[in-house]
């Protein structure tokens, strides 16, 4: 019933949360996901990203060519688990070893716990933390082929400036995120099991 839709009034990330709003007795919820999906000054994303995953899937299909992407890693809120901390990122380096991968900080921990775990494997000047500066993280997401992140700010700078993007949900929160927007993702225990 549309009426019933225009009076939804509180926007949540996903149906986990409506559902728990609903439960809780506030019923005028409605789940949209992250306010960052809106943020994008480009008028046509979906064709722009299409375009653009499209050409990253041409480069990586021709294995006559040693193809070298540069692609943003959004480094994982693990912190306190260090045995998935380990899975995600040693996933990620393998990732790295046949690209240019710039690793992005989102927390001021973040660039020392990596290069703890791997400091044989990353160049210290391609951790980037960007603090409050938007609007300079996202110049450097547009200079990207693609991003892939385990967090969801991480991904959305990459969507919302028409980089492709893959994000590893490694919390209930994000998956609710990238379900309800429907994002490209991988769960986390696809992208991290052994082969």
């Amino acid at each position: 019933d549309k009426r019933n839709v225009l009076r939804k009034s509180v926007s949540v990330r996903g149906e986990l949360t409506e559902t728990a709003c609903i439960n809780a007795g506030v019923e005028n919820c409605l789940s949209m996901g992250c306010p960052s999906l809106s943020i994008s000054r480009e008028r046509n994303l979906g064709s722009v990203l299409q375009s653009k995953w499209e050409n990253v899937a041409s480069k990586l299909s021709n294995v006559n060519e040693n193809v070298s992407l540069k692609i943003g890693v959004g480094l994982p809120a693990l912190h306190n688990d260090r045995e998935n901390y380990a899975k995600v990122m040693d996933m990620l380096l393998a990732v790295c070893k046949n690209h240019e991968c710039h690793f992005i900080a989102q927390a001021p921990y973040d660039k020392d716990l990596l290069l703890r775990y791997a400091s044989d494997n990353v160049d210290k000047e391609k951790v980037l933390y960007f603090r409050e500066e938007v609007e300079s993280w996202f110049e450097f997401a547009r200079s990207l082929d693609f991003v892939l992140s385990t967090r969801i700010h991480g991904g959305m700078a990459g969507i919302t400036q028409g980089v492709p993007t893959i994000i590893i949900p490694t919390d209930l929160r994000i998956f609710e995120l990238v379900n309800a927007m429907k994002l490209p993702h991988i769960y986390f225990d696809d992208a991290t099991h052994e082969t």
